[in-house]
């Protein structure tokens, strides 16, 4: 084979190729690729606070996962987020080493806050997000909201 680079006539370098049958090459391993699950979007209603669960993604290549969400205040009555209780469990048990962040300390009157909890698991079968403010408490099975 001959290299020519450009509009010139002459030819470049010479280039040796080595050919390889199919029966030489090794087998490819094919890349398994796991689905995206699509996490449908859903309210929680906790009387003076509603939740809005908008996205459930995996961070990276490892097992941890986010859940994104929004808090929004029905009362005129400023309390801080500490006192909203939001957790992922599976099967019945807290999932360990989850860390919830809140984008303000306290909630001010009818005003809306943007949360994410970052948790651990293998396997998203069986999860659910338990919210709970004041005296009313809710469960949400999130493994049956994915699309």
């Amino acid at each position: 084979f001959h290299l020519k680079v450009g509009n010139v006539q002459k030819s470049d370098d010479l280039v040796y190729v080595r050919y390889k049958s199919e029966s030489n090459l090794l087998p490819q391993r094919s890349l398994s690729i796991r689905p995206k699950k699509i996490l449908t979007p859903f309210t929680v209603d906790l009387g003076k606070v509603e939740l809005k669960v908008k996205e459930l993604f995996p961070l990276g290549k490892n097992s941890t996962y986010v859940l994104d969400f929004a808090v929004t205040s029905k009362t005129k009555k400023s309390f801080p987020l500490k006192e909203i209780k939001t957790f992922i469990s599976k099967k019945g048990s807290l999932v360990k080493g989850q860390k919830i962040f809140f984008e303000k300390e306290t909630l001010e009157n009818l005003q809306t806050c943007r949360g994410r909890i970052f948790f651990s698991i293998t396997n998203t079968n069986e999860l659910t997000l338990v919210s709970s403010f004041k005296n009313k408490k809710r469960r949400m099975n999130l493994s049956k909201r994915f699309r």
